[in-house]
């Protein structure tokens, strides 16, 4: 009996003694959030970019990283002329540890566009977006354009610019003037010519009555993508039967969009899963284990679960490199202020091509409110968040910044971010 009040009175004082705990951590979430922000700033290091290379105590750090790994992975919050500008600078810094391949959010047969447009003449992209507005997202930017000029190799048989997302929204007529290209036959054109003045007048209304739903990509149906298949011999015409198939399943993907959000967002992250591999597969006939900067979305360069519940392509990334007994490295590339593109033809106004930025307000769904305490005046910091990760501190239970030290492995802050320009 005696051993059993002992063992009682143990479990209640542990019981007591937990609540206590939790009381604690209830009361005072600041000293958590406080000691939280001050390894931050132990771990935050001054950097300089440019396109021509970056430095500052925090270059040395990230040119180390980068040309450790087999795949680099820049997350970003889109409209930016700074990110590209930074995978430029540390494309640069590297030097024999180049990346040979850049992995873009655009499509793959847009991509396979972008890339022999560059290789014909040095204008070429510029005049593929002068003819085709707003074809494919990024690329639409000049400093995007620079940055895939870069690495534009103009080798056929082994692109260097690996696109790996669905055809874009807007990219109907630049797939359709692609498949004239392929026709062999009057007739064949004739029919082709009907499509593009569909998706013509489409352009018109969608642009007049500022509405991406009269788009014709997601409004055509599976009888269209049929009827558009028809006109070419399944057999022989191969790249034009492929290229119909990619904007059948980009537009399904969009619909989707509105009535399943999650059944749609794990078809495009298998698709973009998909299309990698076929370009890493190829390009592992020039180099067994093909090294690639990837320049992405926040959510899908994330190493794990993102927060639209998939395990995206950055996750892929990190695996495939850690089974070739190598690593990835992830950088989350973030403005604290400036200005933001968010221009579409649909838009309204378009001062859109030129807004304020509000980190607080844009990125709170990843909690970064206690990176931005470091932030600097000019330039940009770099913090390291695979330290903070292995030993450091976290913040109270339920802020989504504790999920984000395993996602990346360092954040880049820009101090006043710049809108990106169109061509």
């Amino acid at each position: 009996m005696k051993s059993l009040l002992m063992l009682l009175g143990a479990t209640l004082a542990i019981a007591l003694g937990s609540a206590e705990v939790r009381a604690q951590t209830a009361e005072a979430p600041e000293a958590t959030e406080k000691t939280f922000v001050d390894a931050v700033k132990a771990r935050a290091m001054p950097l300089r970019i440019a396109s021509s290379g970056l430095s500052g105590a925090g270059a040395e750090f990230l040119v180390t990283q980068a040309a450790a790994s087999q795949f680099v992975l820049i997350g970003e919050d889109h409209g930016f002329a700074d990110t590209p500008r930074f995978a430029q600078g540390l494309q640069a810094s590297l030097g024999d540890k180049r990346f040979d391949q850049l992995v873009l959010e655009i499509g793959y047969y847009a991509a396979r566009r972008v890339e022999a447009a560059q290789c014909e003449r040095k204008d070429g992209l510029a005049r593929l977006n002068q003819a085709f507005p707003f074809f494919s997202p990024f690329v639409n930017f000049s400093e995007d354009g620079m940055l895939a000029a870069s690495f534009a190799a103009c080798d056929r048989a082994a692109p260097s610019l690996w696109g790996i997302d669905q055809e874009f929204l807007l990219s109907s007529q630049l797939h359709l003037d692609r498949l004239q290209q392929l026709t062999t036959s009057e007739p064949q054109r004739k029919q082709l010519a009907v499509f593009r003045g569909e998706a013509d007048a489409a352009w018109n209304e969608m642009v007049s009555k500022h509405d991406p739903g009269s788009i014709m990509l997601v409004n055509w149906s599976a009888e269209d993508f049929a009827r558009l298949r028809a006109i070419f011999d399944l057999g022989r015409d191969q790249e034009a039967v492929a290229l119909i198939d990619a904007m059948a399943a980009s537009s399904e993907i969009y619909r989707s969009q509105n009535t399943g959000a999650y059944a749609s967002n794990r078809t495009r992250s298998l698709m973009m899963k998909s299309l990698f591999m076929r370009n890493y597969q190829a390009a592992q006939a020039k180099q067994p284990r093909p090294r690639a900067l990837f320049k992405l979305g926040a959510y899908h360069a994330a190493r794990g679960l993102t927060p639209t519940q998939q395990f995206d392509i950055g996750n892929l990334a990190s695996e495939l490199a850690e089974s070739n007994g190598g690593r990835s490295f992830h950088v989350l590339v973030l403005m604290n202020g400036g200005e933001v593109n968010r221009h579409f033809p649909f838009s309204k106004d378009s001062n859109d091509e030129r807004t304020a930025y509000d980190a607080k307000e844009e990125l709170k769904t990843l909690g970064i409110e206690a990176l931005l305490v470091v932030a600097p005046a000019d330039d940009a910091v770099v913090i390291d968040l695979a330290s903070l990760r292995a030993d450091g501190p976290r913040m109270p239970a339920g802020n989504p910044i504790n999920r984000l030290i395993y996602n990346y492995d360092a954040v880049v802050l820009v101090a006043k971010g710049r809108a990106a320009s169109g061509y």
